[in-house]
């Protein structure tokens, strides 16, 4: 900010007579380059109602003396300006070349308003049936009150509320408020806390039964399994063996849900099979088999319960006893199959599993394995069995 100060020289000359000469200059200050500054020491609040806030305020820099003003009018040296109502006001300070700063100040009221919260209703679980009722005291006038960003009311009743924190204002007549949290909780959800089963006599029996434990909730639990109908007892007879989907809900219609297994209590298993590996091709097994392969074992006790498992018989020939020389002699020895070409890698296993059937073709036609002579009928059959056992690695 620029502006014109005139100022006057005065020249005097001693002689019969004095007169004098004004000579009138314009000087000009730009407050731009200023060093006046105005800073808020202190701000009393009012109270709800009254007009006795007090603003205090400070000023560094500018140029000589400082005055101070409250909306631009009657400036002074006090710098406290008292006795204010709520509002916004404009604090100047101005220095003797007329140089300003500025500062806004809000005056807001004290929180006279006191809040008790009384009676809260937790939520059900998942939810919105909570309420709490608030009341204000030590304001002025009719309140009016709301939760988070919601209208105004003229109750402190709120309800539909599902679980957690919310931020409750009341404002009074002279809009003074006052503001806290209020916290919905959750009814204690509904836990299973022990299950009490017995299992059946056998797979065909139905003398099963189970007893269900629980808490929380409201206390009125009835109990269903599967997609049976609910009813009050907990505990559940005549079941067979199976897995069941146990539920059980509240009166409020809270509900929990869990898998339960009735199992036999004699339950028919196979715990082992045992047996000597047969020969290629040749039934000498210590169980009646016609070759090496996959086999499904049934066992069937008096009550008709059975019980089943496959099971994988494998020759007894052995990967590096057996097929390892056969292959060094006639298939790598000349390096026809020694990964060196794009003929299939005999030092492979892998290479070996997944050209099996390749092989087999080759072997059962005939074929010398090598260029040295061919397989005898005996070695034939070896690579065949050990082939269709998977090429296992023995």
């Amino acid at each position: 900010m620029k502006h014109t100060i005139k100022t006057f020289v005065f020249i005097v000359i001693l002689a019969a007579f004095c007169f004098c000469k004004e000579d009138e200059k314009d000087l000009v200050i730009d407050c731009s380059l200023s060093s006046l500054s105005i800073n808020l020491e202190k701000a009393t609040k009012t109270s709800c109602g009254a007009s006795n806030g007090v603003i205090l305020v400070s000023a560094l820099g500018g140029k000589g003396k400082l005055s101070f003003s409250i909306e631009g009018s009657n400036f002074g040296e006090t710098r406290e300006f008292k006795d204010l109502a709520m509002g916004s006001y404009e604090i100047t300070v101005m220095d003797e070349q007329q140089c300003r700063s500025s500062l806004t100040v809000t005056m807001d009221c004290k929180a006279d308003i006191t809040l008790d919260i009384i009676n809260i209703t937790a939520a059900r679980c998942g939810a919105d049936d909570g309420s709490f009722e608030a009341k204000a005291t030590g304001g002025t006038g009719n309140y009016q009150y709301k939760i988070e960003n919601g209208d105004l009311q003229p109750h402190g009743q709120f309800g539909n509320l599902e679980a957690g924190s919310y931020l409750l204002t009341v404002n009074d007549t002279h809009n003074c408020k006052a503001s806290t949290k209020v916290n919905i909780t959750e009814e204690a959800k509904i836990a299973i806390t022990e299950i009490i089963s017995s299992g059946t006599s056998s797979c065909n029996a139905v003398d099963g039964s189970l007893l269900v434990m629980v808490e929380g909730g409201d206390g009125h639990y009835e109990y269903k399994l599967d997609e049976t109908d609910f009813g009050p007892g907990n505990e559940f007879k005549n079941l067979t063996s199976k897995t069941y989907t146990l539920t059980v809900r509240d009166g409020k219609g809270c509900s929990v849900t869990q898998t339960v297994n009735i199992a036999e209590r004699n339950e028919l298993r196979i715990l082992s099979i045992d047996g000597t590996p047969p020969g290629c091709d040749v039934a000498d097994g210590t169980l009646t088999i016609e070759a090496a392969g996959t086999y499904e074992i049934i066992v069937m006790d008096g009550t008709g319960c059975s019980v089943y498992e496959n099971h994988q018989i494998f020759s007894d020939i052995s990967y590096f006893s057996n097929i390892k020389p056969l292959i060094t002699r006639g298939c790598v020895a000349d390096e026809c199959h020694a990964g060196k070409n794009e003929l299939l890698d005999m030092t492979d296993l892998e290479a070996i599993r997944e050209g099996d059937s390749l092989i087999i073709e080759k072997i059962v036609n005939g074929n010398p394995i090598s260029k040295n002579g061919t397989l005898t009928e005996d070695e034939v059959k070896m690579i065949t069995c050990w082939l269709e056992d998977g090429a296992p690695d023995n």
